[in-house]
């Protein structure tokens, strides 16, 4: 009975954790859409498309090797925008 009960306050953060996945995501987009691939950041994990970007966030939510993926960003000499991975 009490799972039940909570479900409408569980709920509200699942769709506000989604809400802040989504904005992140379409900034992702963005910045990073044009890098090219390599070790790291490869056919599955970039931010080339929102459901990849979705799925990279979900993984760096979950503290997935989040800091080889944001080093590899940050060492890209072809990324005009390396310096912005530490402000995302």
């Amino acid at each position: 009975m009490t799972v039940i009960n909570i479900l409408p306050s569980i709920s509200n953060i699942m769709a506000l954790f989604a809400l802040v996945l989504f904005i992140y995501a379409c900034v992702a987009i963005n910045l990073f859409s044009g890098t090219k691939l390599s070790e790291n950041i490869d056919d599955k994990n970039n931010f080339q498309t929102f459901g990849n970007s979705m799925l990279v966030l979900m993984r760096f939510a979950t503290g997935e090797d989040w800091n080889a993926f944001m080093y590899e960003y940050a060492n890209k000499e072809d990324c005009t925008v390396s310096i912005l991975i530490f402000l995302v």
